[in-house]
């Protein structure tokens, strides 16, 4: 069986490389358009990095991926969503392995079950039209379901508060094929 394996190195950079956060500074903001988490850059080709649980059917991810406008065909069964535009996502972690996500308290939009989530950002393509350009989706169950996310009660009810809390991401430094 072969092995691919990355260096220390290669691994050190990683994370921020996935998930940059906020702005970098400078007036040239090509830095700032990368990773799930980067801001909008100044081009505003690119939006900010939102987390967000659903309820309803998962979709699949060439669905999220190659739908116009996938951003919002689910806005019917948003429940909670944090956006970095907002700085949602300021205690994040993104300088180890795992990634570790956490987020400010935010009031949930509407009630229902928890069943989905997207972590990612989209982009304004050529013709106007939104569609993602990094994206992670999961299912959410209760905890020790093995879920993606799991949570100690999936029933929100608008207008609560939530946070997310040491949602992890790990990179794996090897694969075997």
């Amino acid at each position: 069986m072969a092995k691919i394996e990355f260096s220390q190195g290669f691994m050190s950079g990683l994370p921020a490389r996935i998930v940059r956060t906020g702005s970098l500074g400078g007036t040239v903001a090509t830095t700032q358009s990368q990773g799930l988490f980067g801001s909008g850059g100044a081009s505003g080709t690119y939006s900010s990095g939102s987390f967000r649980i659903y309820k309803g059917t998962k979709p699949t991810i060439s669905y999220i991926k190659n739908t116009t406008n996938a951003l919002n065909a689910f806005n019917n069964d948003l429940l909670v969503t944090f956006e970095d535009e907002n700085l949602d996502f300021v205690n994040t972690i993104i300088l180890s392995n795992p990634i570790i996500i956490k987020s400010i308290y935010k009031s949930s939009i509407k009630s229902g079950t928890a069943a989905w989530f997207c972590m990612g950002r989209t982009r304004i393509s050529y013709d106007k039209h939104t569609v993602y350009n990094h994206a992670i989706i999961g299912d959410v169950g209760t905890i020790g379901s093995g879920a993606d996310l799991e949570l100690p009660d999936l029933n929100i009810i608008e207008g609560s508060l939530y946070r997310i809390d040491n949602f992890k991401i790990h990179l794996p430094s090897s694969w075997e094929y």
